[in-house]
This record gives C-alpha cells, structure tokens and sequence, in this order.
C-alpha cells in the first residue's frame, strides 16, 4: 500500500530527504512500529509472528531476508517486504521475490520510488504483488505488471463428485507425507503447515499423489463473513477442480467448506461465484508463476 500526499508533515514543514537501506533484524521492532501505524487493523503480532518465520527460513543466497525500509531522522517512513524464495526444486530453480507490506509515511510518499527501483532492480528475479488494492491496480500496470487472475472464484467443492479412488491425507508434518510426491513436496507441506496453513496431500487410485495448500479467510459478502480456504499452493490449477470432491470433507472439518482460486470468471466443473473485488494478483520478470502458484508467499507466511 502507498499513502499519497503532498510531500509535508503535519506541521506544514516539507519532509526531510529519506535514505533508503535494506532491513536488518535490528530494524524488525520498530519495522512492526511503523506497519501497526500504517496498517492499524494489523495486530502488531501479525507483523512479529511473520518476521520470526522469515528468520527461520531458508532464504536463497544474496537476496534481502526482509526488504528496504526509508529511514528519516532516525526513524523508519517507508518499507517494502520482499519475500525471496526458489520456485522450484534444483540450483536452477527461478527466484521468486513476493512484493509485501508496501507502506509509506504520508510526508515521504514523493520518495516511494526509492523502495520499488530496489525491488526491480534484479532483472534475474520474478516480482509478484498478490495482495494489491483497486487502489493500486493502475500503478502495477504502469510499472509493468502482468495481471496474473482478475479475482477469486469461490466455489462450493461439497458440490462437485467425488472423483472415483481418490483420497485426501492430512499433512502437518513430514511423517504424514504420503509416497508419490514430487521432490521437495513434502518438505513444501511440511513448512506451510507449521505456518497455519490447511495442508493436503491428494492421492488417485494409481498411488501418485498432488499437494495442496490453503489458507483459512473470510471474505465479507452481506453481513456475515464467509468463511473460505484460499489456494495457497497446487502443482497445477486444474488438480484443485480434479480433486474438489474429495476434498470438501476436510476442508469443512477445518472450518472452511469454501475455497477461494485465483480466476478470471466462472470455473468449469466448479459451483460458485466469481467476485473481482479483490484477489487481483501480478508479476513482473522472467518466469511468471502459474495461477495459484503462491507457496512460501506473504499469504502463507504472514496469513490473510
């Protein structure tokens, strides 16, 4: 999110030349400071609990482990999250670099550039910004962006049968990881389910098995929240429609009997309904990621 503004402080003064830097873990308290001001319906736990699993985390070699912040008189007036991660299994895997908590002091917002020209400036790294607002949908396009999904269809998998011989297994942890994953997928699993993500792995009647990733949301439509699963994480959009059936059961034992994709209108095979008030998602680079594709990302690390 950017603040617009006229360049002043509250007293009328204009803003001090800000200098931008890469965050440090030093920063990290009042980096959760400054985003509790900026995103006031944001515990200030939201921002901690998801700093520490980026201190964890496996982050490729030579990336930012947080992201720039602006620093003025001492104080941080600027930020953006950037969310390393390799799209893939092997040393060749495509580096991801998920676009995150995009916040600026209203005073500062003429220097807002400083933090994006940081972010782009590796042409060898894939941006994504998959939490952007109708706010800031026009200036993603002007920058570049590709539009990924217009919105999020919400689907109602309780509908759809039940394909013949598939299963679903609960993952939280690698010994629930079922044979018949790809490389890496288990540890995938794994990783998001200690993060509070809904983790699946779905089995067909020859053994091999797909994984899924959700994340529990509630999207406002009338006066009750709905809520739904939002796709995280599949090895390709179709297998969500594959194994809808199958995993309604699960999905409605977590309480999530919804869940959410990334989409463009109405889904074949699915029941629902399409909504393009939010869930517009964009890249820029040279590996964009396919539909749904949004593992080890803000929405798994951090939460809806």
């Amino acid at each position: 999110m950017v603040n617009e503004s006229s360049g002043k402080s509250a007293t009328g003064k204009s803003a001090t030349r800000a200098l931008r830097r890469e965050v440090d873990v030093a920063d990290l308290p009042a980096l959760a400071d400054f985003y509790g001001r900026m995103f006031p319906g944001r515990a200030r736990s939201y921002w901690t609990r998801g700093f520490d699993r980026l201190a964890s985390r496996e982050n490729p070699d030579g990336r930012p482990r947080y992201g720039f912040a602006l620093v003025a008189d001492g104080r941080i007036v600027g930020a953006l999250l950037t969310i390393h991660a390799a799209s893939g299994a092997g040393p060749d895997a495509p580096i991801r670099s998920n676009l995150a908590g995009w916040a600026i002091d209203p005073a500062y917002a003429a220097q807002a550039t400083m933090l994006s020209a940081a972010a782009l400036k590796d042409k060898s790294v894939t941006c994504t910004n998959i939490t952007a607002t109708a706010l800031t949908w026009p200036i993603m396009e002007a920058m570049g962006f590709k539009r990924l999904c217009g919105g999020l269809f919400v689907a109602a998998p309780f509908l759809t049968p039940r394909r013949t011989g598939t299963r679903i297994v609960t993952v939280r942890g690698l010994a629930d990881a079922p044979a018949g994953l790809a490389s890496g997928e288990a540890e995938l699993l794994a990783r998001h389910a200690a993060w509070g993500c809904l983790c699946f792995a779905g089995v067909d009647g020859d053994g091999a098995a797909r994984p899924f990733v959700f994340r529990r949301l509630r999207i406002r439509r009338g006066r009750v929240p709905t809520p739904v699963a939002l796709a995280i994480h599949a090895r390709d959009p179709r297998d969500f429609v594959d194994f809808a059936g199958a995993l309604a059961r699960p999905l409605a034992l977590a309480g999530a009997p919804l869940m959410a994709l990334d989409a463009d209108g109405p889904i074949a095979d699915l029941r629902g309904f399409f909504t393009a008030k939010r869930g517009r998602k964009y890249a820029k680079g040279p590996a964009i990621p396919r539909r749904g594709d949004h593992a080890d990302s803000e929405l798994a690390i951090f939460g809806t």
